[in-house]
């Protein structure tokens, strides 16, 4: 019944939020480079690079056996995908799901500061500096997490590979999707001239479109490089998302129907307790709660790409927002660029603390910023490019792009800031569920888009934000036809 199935997400949440995985991956074709000079990249998304450590040699996101692919949960549902998980096997004939919770939730649990704890090593301190210096992107890697975290980009990235192989190096460009952007653009850039790809034709989905667009925006000479680029549900000016999760990491839950105070009930649900049970999983309200207060929360508040999602003014400008939507404080719409930004720098989130959780004077009579919030402005000016003419534009309009964008779907436009408590019911029938239409369509009027759509330069789905990235099946017609005009020049 309902009850079940609502056991069952909330079993593949939990699963898929702690437990990490680990078997030794069998070997599958990497993307190695070919000699040629022209690349077909796609660049990763927000946790959906595939990452490992390069002194152990071992996977760290994902860490599930090989056979476990993106693609079982998109043709079989999630619940499916964790019922096959908690009925495996190992090669010994012991539960699967034991052994990871062993190697991987207990450490976590235990809050251990050293490798075994699969968290603190993707995680960084509140300077943005990784706690793991050897967590490597899984580039041309034998492994499943090379097409990304459980082979998000595989089935598409396999097709590409055998249409275009004769002229075109196909590959997944994975990336640390905590750290600076920036820096992943200039990874991305360095990656490119060793290669010595002279002209590329990008793909991304989500936050890699902040990373395509920083490396448009570094330099002419890597603007004409770029014979097309197709953005997946790109996270260009940001997400109202973000903004919630940073200031209320709570709500992440709440957002999945997961209340605070019905922790105690959920987990005592028969579905649940059995798993938990079988795995040796002793797990209460407090341990819940300990895990989102002191573990989840510092993760994401010190993620400095989580920060760079935030909103940007340029966004909340568009036509996409009627009279009174925005970002609120106390039913105030925020209403200058100087504002929101001064907001943002306001946040308990934003400041830098001691050892006893006090925030740091800056010795002028206010407090130390962390430098991912310091510098967020200058991030999201930087993803612009000047024109000859003197124009300001989007780095993505200097190039020719395609926008795969999910629309519909009920997405965070508003958020209003009340003092003493969020309220969340900002969403309307206007994205893909997690990113807004005119943030994944950077930097045009309706009128534009309009035409854009006419020209074959938008293509809509009625999907969500998942799906417009991963579903190869859904987008593989729309790919193909932009890729034959391209290729054909």
């Amino acid at each position: 019944g309902t009850d079940m199935k609502k056991s069952v997400k909330i079993v593949a949440i939990l699963t898929i939020m702690v437990v990490g995985v680990m078997t030794v991956l069998s070997a599958c074709d990497g993307n190695k480079p070919k000699p040629e000079k022209k690349a077909i990249i796609m660049v990763t998304a927000l946790m959906s690079g595939g990452l490992y450590d390069k002194a152990t040699g071992e996977n760290l996101w994902d860490p599930l056996p090989e056979e476990y692919e993106m693609i079982s949960v998109l043709e079989d549902g999630i619940e499916s995908f964790v019922l096959k998980l908690v009925a495996a096997k190992d090669e010994n004939g012991q539960p699967l799901l034991k052994n990871l919770v062993d190697r991987y939730v207990q450490p976590i649990l235990e809050k251990k500061e050293d490798k075994s704890n699969l968290i603190w090593s993707l995680a960084q301190d509140q300077y943005g500096v990784g706690n793991n210096p050897d967590v490597t992107p899984a580039n041309g890697i034998d492994s499943k997490i090379s097409y990304g975290v459980l082979a998000a980009y595989k089935p598409m990235m396999e097709d590409l590979d055998a249409d275009y192989f004769k002229d075109y190096t196909v590959a997944t460009f994975n990336y640390d999707w905590c750290i600076d952007n920036r820096e992943n653009s200039r990874l991305l850039e360095e990656y490119i001239n060793e290669n010595g790809f002279t002209n590329v034709i990008f793909m991304s989905h989500s936050m890699g479109g902040m990373v395509v667009s920083g490396y448009l925006a570094r330099s002419e000479e890597n603007r004409k490089k770029v014979d097309a680029y197709l953005s997946y549900a790109g996270a260009f000016m940001g997400s109202l998302d973000a903004l919630t999760y940073l200031n209320d990491p709570w709500s992440f839950l709440r957002g999945m129907g997961i209340e605070k105070e019905n922790i105690n009930e959920m987990l005592s649900n028969p579905a649940i307790s059995a798993v938990l049970s079988g795995v040796g999983l002793n797990v209460d309200e407090k341990v819940v709660e300990d895990l989102m207060d002191n573990v989840a929360t510092p993760f994401l508040q010190n993620m400095t790409s989580v920060i760079q999602l935030l909103p940007t003014w340029e966004y909340l400008c568009s036509e996409q927002y009627g009279e009174g939507e925005g970002v609120c404080i106390d039913g105030e719409l925020i209403k200058s660029k100087d504002e929101l930004y001064g907001y943002y720098c306001t946040r308990d989130w934003a400041f830098l603390r001691d050892e006893n959780g006090n925030k740091i004077s800056d010795g002028k009579g206010g407090f130390k910023l962390k430098p991912a919030v310091e510098s967020l402005r200058e991030f999201h000016d930087g993803l612009y490019v000047t024109l000859d003419n003197g124009e300001k534009v989007f780095a993505s309009h200097t190039v020719n792009v395609y926008y795969f964008v999910g629309n519909n779907l009920q997405t965070r436009v508003t958020y209003n800031d009340i003092t003493g408590g969020i309220d969340e019911y900002g969403k309307k029938p206007a994205g893909d569920g997690v990113v807004p239409y005119y943030s994944a369509i950077p930097g045009y009027t309706t009128a534009e888009i309009e035409a854009m759509k006419q020209n074959g330069h938008v293509i809509e789905y009625s999907e969500g934000h998942f799906e417009v990235g991963c579903k190869w099946s859904m987008t593989q017609e729309d790919v193909y036809k932009i890729l034959e005009t391209v290729t054909a020049k």
